[in-house]
């Protein structure tokens, strides 16, 4: 064998090697994505989950919220407080799976049923009030996108 038998030989083997590692990587690179969507739901979920630990545990903040949504102008002070950081909660919980739709870091599938609830919230007396309101505060695109669906202002 000469040495032009053996660079080529190595040259392949060299070149099956960084085939494997390509490969290898491409593989790694597939499972973290995997692992990256996952970590971004379960936070999805734990906002969610949150809020409703919070309506579970506090039967004054249930009563806040129902009566906000059936009038939000029928509130005392520290009540529209109180509707306002749960409404809060809920549409920036919204923003965020939202933008990680946008981002393609979750399905959109995902945001599709977290908008359906917010926009339910939204589309109560006391929700369309709280909008007219606080609409301000989202970034524009997000508040493009819930205003879209003609029920909101």
């Amino acid at each position: 064998m000469n040495w032009d038998a053996i660079g080529a030989v190595g040259e392949i083997v060299g070149a099956a090697a960084v085939v494997a590692t390509l490969a290898y990587l491409a593989l790694q690179l597939k499972e973290n994505t995997r692992h990256i969507r996952r970590a971004e739901r379960n936070a999805g979920f734990a906002q969610v989950s949150e809020f409703r630990l919070t309506m579970m545990r506090d039967a004054d903040f249930v009563d806040i919220w129902t009566r906000g949504h059936d009038d939000f102008s029928s509130l005392t002070q520290i009540e529209s407080t109180r509707f306002d950081s749960g409404m809060n909660q809920m549409l920036w919980t919204g923003y965020n799976i939202w933008d990680r739709a946008l981002m393609k870091i979750i399905d959109v599938e995902e945001w599709e049923g977290t908008k359906t609830s917010i926009l339910e919230l939204l589309d109560s007396s006391g929700g369309k009030q709280w909008w007219e309101n606080n609409s301000h505060q989202v970034p524009a695109a997000y508040r493009s996108e819930l205003s879209s669906f003609g029920k909101l202002g």
